[in-house]
């Protein structure tokens, strides 16, 4: 917080000691004041909220501070009252000059502290509330975890899967973020043969045959019906070879695929 001090600083033998001086002075340390009194109104505010929902951990870090600033206050409001009588006496304007720059300093540098004091003083208390276990993780938005926090840096790039039923944690990585299939193949024709091996057999007709009588008188038989039985020799008529195929190789293009679904990123923090 920027200092007044040059906007009221007094000279020997220029500054008039009246209203038009002292005025300004007056209602700047009134807004200061103010703006204090607010600070403390809406911490006590902040706190009453948070009771609401039973954090009265952060409630028991926060009085002190409250109290702190309280008693800032009151010493802020006995130092006005001092000044104001310092104000009485023109004869002492250096003392004036050097106590009101003094005040001022002290005045800014108590707000700016008791800000920090508060602002870190939530921070501690939310991180130590009660029942949030050391190791517990949680999920984090921002681009930092939160006070009391660290970044679980062993889970990073990592997605979480329950531990199977009696197993236990494991944070040894497994999977694959790509895949791949190969789609060769072949197929094969062997050597192999046919058999055309084959026989003929049958039997002849049987032939006519007549009797004759002769002049003479006597009757010259002449062989009746009659057959003749044969059987070719088995005849084969066979080609035989080798008959093969052609065997061969198609193979088709591989590629690595992505497995990832679509997702955001977020922090894994880790209670300290």
């Amino acid at each position: 917080m920027a200092t007044e001090y040059q906007r009221y600083q007094m000279q020997d033998g220029k500054t008039r000691l009246g209203q038009e001086y002292f005025n300004p002075v007056w209602q700047a340390l009134d807004a200061r004041l103010d703006r204090l009194e607010q600070v403390r109104l809406d911490w006590e505010s902040a706190v009453a909220d948070i009771q609401q929902f039973g954090l009265e951990r952060i409630d028991a870090t926060i009085a002190p501070i409250l109290a702190e600033a309280q008693a800032l206050l009151v010493e802020i409001q006995t130092l006005y009252s001092e000044l104001m009588q310092l104000v009485e006496d023109i004869d002492i304007q250096g003392q004036i000059d050097t106590s009101l720059a003094a005040q001022t300093a002290w005045v800014e540098g108590a707000i700016a502290a008791l800000e920090v004091q508060t602002e870190e003083a939530i921070e501690e208390a939310v991180s130590n509330i009660e029942g949030v276990p050391a190791g517990a993780i949680i999920i984090w938005t921002g681009t930092a975890c939160p006070a009391g926090w660290v970044r679980a840096t062993e889970l990073d790039g990592f997605y979480l899967k329950g531990a199977a039923d009696a197993a236990v944690p494991n944070l040894t990585p497994a999977g694959a973020n790509t895949h791949s299939h190969s789609v060769t193949h072949d197929h094969s024709f062997p050597y192999h043969t046919h058999d055309m091996s084959h026989t003929h057999s049958g039997t002849t007709g049987a032939p006519n045959s007549a009797s004759t009588t002769a002049n003479s008188g006597f009757n010259i038989p002449i062989e009746q019906n009659h057959t003749h039985n044969f059987t070719t020799s088995s005849q084969s008529t066979s080609t035989t070879g080798g008959a093969s195929g052609t065997t061969g190789e198609y193979s088709g293009s591989t590629g690595s695929q992505s497995n990832e679904p679509e997702h955001v990123t977020v922090l894994f923090c880790k209670k300290s």
